[in-house]
Protein backbone atom coordinates (compact mmCIF):
# COMPACT_ATOMS: atom_id res chain seq x y z
CA UNK A 1 0.00 0.00 0.00
CA UNK A 2 3.13 1.83 -0.19
CA UNK A 3 2.25 3.77 3.40
CA UNK A 4 2.24 2.36 7.45
CA UNK A 5 -0.89 3.19 9.22
CA UNK A 6 -1.97 2.38 13.03
CA UNK A 7 -5.18 1.72 14.43
CA UNK A 8 -5.30 2.39 18.27
CA UNK A 9 -8.95 1.72 19.44
CA UNK A 10 -9.97 4.01 22.22
CA UNK A 11 -12.69 3.07 24.56
CA UNK A 12 -15.69 4.74 24.45
CA UNK A 13 -15.44 6.28 28.04
CA UNK A 14 -11.91 7.77 27.36
CA UNK A 15 -13.13 9.69 24.09
CA UNK A 16 -13.39 13.56 24.53
CA UNK A 17 -12.76 16.81 22.01
CA UNK A 18 -9.14 17.02 22.50
CA UNK A 19 -7.86 14.40 20.43
CA UNK A 20 -5.42 15.41 17.30
CA UNK A 21 -6.25 15.18 13.98
CA UNK A 22 -3.42 14.51 11.38
CA UNK A 23 -4.85 16.02 7.81
CA UNK A 24 -2.45 13.57 5.94
CA UNK A 25 -2.57 10.15 8.12
CA UNK A 26 -0.70 8.48 5.75
CA UNK A 27 2.41 10.42 5.21
CA UNK A 28 4.75 9.06 8.26
CA UNK A 29 7.27 6.94 8.58
CA UNK A 30 8.03 4.01 11.60
CA UNK A 31 9.53 6.35 13.82
CA UNK A 32 6.36 8.60 14.22
CA UNK A 33 4.26 5.44 15.34
CA UNK A 34 7.11 4.70 17.92
CA UNK A 35 6.75 8.10 19.07
CA UNK A 36 2.68 7.66 18.98
CA UNK A 37 2.81 4.50 20.81
CA UNK A 38 4.94 5.38 23.36
CA UNK A 39 2.48 8.76 23.92
CA UNK A 40 0.01 6.62 24.81
CA UNK A 41 2.46 3.88 26.62
CA UNK A 42 1.80 1.17 24.16
CA UNK A 43 4.59 -1.27 24.02
CA UNK A 44 5.37 -3.24 21.19
CA UNK A 45 8.29 -5.98 20.42
CA UNK A 46 11.35 -4.35 18.22
CA UNK A 47 10.69 -7.39 15.80
CA UNK A 48 7.25 -5.90 15.06
CA UNK A 49 9.08 -2.78 13.40
CA UNK A 50 11.48 -4.97 11.74
CA UNK A 51 9.02 -6.91 10.28
CA UNK A 52 7.53 -3.84 8.80
CA UNK A 53 10.15 -2.56 7.63
CA UNK A 54 11.26 -5.34 5.48
CA UNK A 55 7.36 -5.95 4.69
CA UNK A 56 7.25 -2.49 3.35
CA UNK A 57 10.59 -2.66 1.21
CA UNK A 58 9.48 -6.26 0.00
CA UNK A 59 6.40 -4.45 -1.40
CA UNK A 60 4.58 -7.07 1.11
CA UNK A 61 0.89 -6.66 1.66
CA UNK A 62 -1.49 -8.49 3.72
CA UNK A 63 0.67 -10.54 5.64
CA UNK A 64 -0.75 -11.57 9.40
CA UNK A 65 1.96 -11.79 12.09
CA UNK A 66 1.53 -12.33 15.51
CA UNK A 67 4.30 -10.68 17.77
CA UNK A 68 5.26 -11.71 21.40
CA UNK A 69 7.06 -9.47 23.73
CA UNK A 70 10.17 -11.66 24.10
CA UNK A 71 10.60 -10.77 19.89
CA UNK A 72 9.67 -13.82 18.71
CA UNK A 73 6.35 -13.91 15.83
CA UNK A 74 4.80 -16.33 14.22
CA UNK A 75 3.14 -15.84 10.76
CA UNK A 76 -0.18 -17.17 10.17
CA UNK A 77 -1.34 -18.44 6.63
CA UNK A 78 -4.56 -19.37 5.21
Amino acid sequence: MNYFFLFIEKPTELIDDTAKVESDPFNHDLDYYRVVLCHFQIDVPESMFTEVQQDCEGNVGNRVVKHQADGSFTEQTF
